[in-house]
């Protein structure tokens, strides 16, 4: 004989009673079968296809920076993982890899590169390393026409030899050491993303060959990818908008670095490198007197700091020049909150810090 009763789980629990001390009869077994079926018609049915996505990854697309990552990830949405090798502030000439992003590369469907020689020696670090897999230059995707010569009488200061390195690497390898000269040996000049338009166009290059890695997901990418590229040519028009109609006299600042002649040609100013003119900050009277009279010739009275450097240097030049200081610009990098995290959201900041700054002086 037998008693039952639910324990506080709803389960059913037979006690025997002391006359009963034999094996369960075959209508306990079936009652213990009738209340766990019950119990699996209350679960949700797995969805098969659902299971299925979610054992399978998505493509991995790893990007040489945070600013190419951010462009990538506004061109596919979520169709793919994008995985950046270098840190938001960390400066684009400068880009390390060390073992442990191989098995990162190794998994990768295609790395996407700024390009135009900004991070040649990544990209051959992962030829090297990875020689299977696509690789994508985004500034060589632009026509010749489109690029810009490197200049010739730029002084040599853009090694970023003096300057801290914002990620320190202890385990960092020296077989995959990024060499930082390669950006000067290439014919064009690099800083072609500081044009929104320019950049537009390289994405509009790249886009069928982020689409050939997932083919399935083509009218979406095609959907997501058009809106970012009509915000970018929108934002450059609204560059235009603040910058083309300064007066002449107030179209000239210094900065401490010769990376804005893209950006100059886009919008009608001239943002003028110290570094082509007192290379490596080695101040010398002769080269302070050059200053002074340029400053002086051109009715340049303003000096921008950049957000990767440090602003004593720039302090000093203005102090030694009767410069005002404006700024900082964000040339190549993010910045922790509560500065520019996206590159739509830099070029804003710069854009609109540029023209305050000249329509002021």
């Amino acid at each position: 004989m037998t008693s039952e009763s639910h324990d506080s789980t709803g389960m059913l629990k037979m006690h025997r009673n002391e006359h009963d001390r034999g094996a369960p009869t075959r209508r306990h077994f079936l009652a213990y079968c009738a209340q766990w079926l019950g119990a699996l018609a209350t679960l949700p049915l797995a969805n098969p296809s659902r299971a299925q996505a979610q054992r399978t990854p998505k493509p991995l697309i790893v990007a040489s920076h945070p600013l190419v990552a951010d462009w990538v990830r506004n061109l596919i949405g979520t169709h793919a993982v994008v995985h950046a090798i270098a840190q938001p502030q960390q400066d684009l000439h400068s880009i390390n890899l060390h073992p442990a992003h191989l098995p990162l590369l190794r998994q990768a469907v295609a790395i996407v590169a700024m390009g135009l020689g900004t991070d040649a020696a990544f990209v051959r670090d992962c030829a090297r390393l990875v020689p299977d897999t696509p690789r994508l230059a985004l500034g060589d995707l632009l026509a010749p026409e489109q690029r810009l010569p490197r200049p010739t009488a730029v002084a040599p200061d853009h090694d970023h030899a003096e300057e801290p390195d914002h990620t320190p690497d202890p385990d960092h390898d020296a077989a995959l050491e990024h060499h930082r000269h390669d950006a000067h040996s290439a014919p064009y000049d690099p800083h072609f993303w500081l044009d929104p338009e320019r950049v537009a166009e390289a994405l509009a290059q790249a886009l069928p060959n982020l689409i050939v890695l997932i083919p399935s997901a083509q009218p979406s990418i095609t959907a997501h990818a058009h809106p970012y590229l009509e915000a970018l040519r929108a934002l450059a028009a609204e560059g235009r908008a603040r910058l083309t109609d300064l007066p002449a006299t107030h179209r000239k600042a210094f900065v401490m670095h010769d990376a804005y002649r893209y950006l100059n040609a886009a919008f009608g100013i001239e943002l003028i490198g110290i570094d082509t003119i007192v290379p490596h900050g080695e101040i010398t009277p002769q080269r302070l007197l050059t200053l002074k009279a340029r400053a002086a010739r051109e009715g340049i009275r303003v000096l921008f700091t950049e957000a990767h450097r440090t602003s004593r240097v720039a302090q000093s030049f203005a102090e030694r020049l009767g410069l005002t200081v404006a700024g900082p610009l964000y040339p190549e990098t993010f910045a922790p909150p509560p500065g520019p995290a996206t590159y739509l959201d830099l070029m804003r900041h710069n854009l609109t810090t540029i023209a305050t700054a000249l329509r002021a002086q």
